[in-house]
């Protein structure tokens, strides 16, 4: 069956990490875990036709130049929402007009070991936030095909994550984008 949805994963070459300990990591990538990284910020614009979105590692810079403002006032509402939001439907994807014409997409990560992005001109998006200390909310996404209605359960499970995370790990401070 053929799709326009790819996902994007170590798609750009990555500089080996230098610790105090082992001095150069040279394990190479076999597949059964993930590569060693340092954390770092990205700046990463991706240009792909203007019926295509793109969701990636970070936060969109513009979204107001990709999307109408019925979304932009959905993704608004999900920014401050206990409840999942529907941001792009299949009535959306009928009525064809949730999409600018812009074919930019503009994101910013900090604090984070790697990128990877996803493209489609056919997922649906639901969105929440959910509040992991007083006053910062943090944004949770689940884009899919129609018929994968499994991806809202993942949703779900992230948000129950996110609530218990910060709770056991104290101690530490992770970033996570607003």
């Amino acid at each position: 069956m053929a799709t326009d949805n790819w996902f994007v994963a170590y798609w750009y070459p990555h500089i080996a990490v230098y610790d105090d300990v082992d001095g150069w990591d040279t394990h190479p990538f076999t597949g059964s875990a993930e590569y060693y990284y340092d954390f770092n910020n990205f700046d990463v614009t991706i240009e792909v036709p203007e019926e295509y979105m793109i969701w990636a590692t970070g936060t969109l810079q513009n979204p107001q130049k990709h999307f109408e403002n019925n979304i932009i006032g959905r993704l608004n509402k999900a920014a401050i929402s206990d409840s999942v939001i529907s941001v792009i439907t299949p009535i959306d994807h009928k009525a064809g007009n949730f999409l600018k014409n812009e074919t930019q997409w503009h994101y910013i990560a900090e604090e984070v070991p790697d990128v990877a992005f996803a493209v489609s001109r056919e997922y649906l998006w639901d969105m929440r936030s959910v509040e992991v200390a007083p006053g910062r909310r943090v944004l949770c996404s689940a884009v899919y095909r129609e018929e994968s209605k499994i991806f809202l359960w993942w949703l779900i499970l992230l948000l129950k994550v996110l609530i218990i995370f910060p709770i056991s790990y104290l101690a530490f401070r992770f970033h996570i984008p607003r």
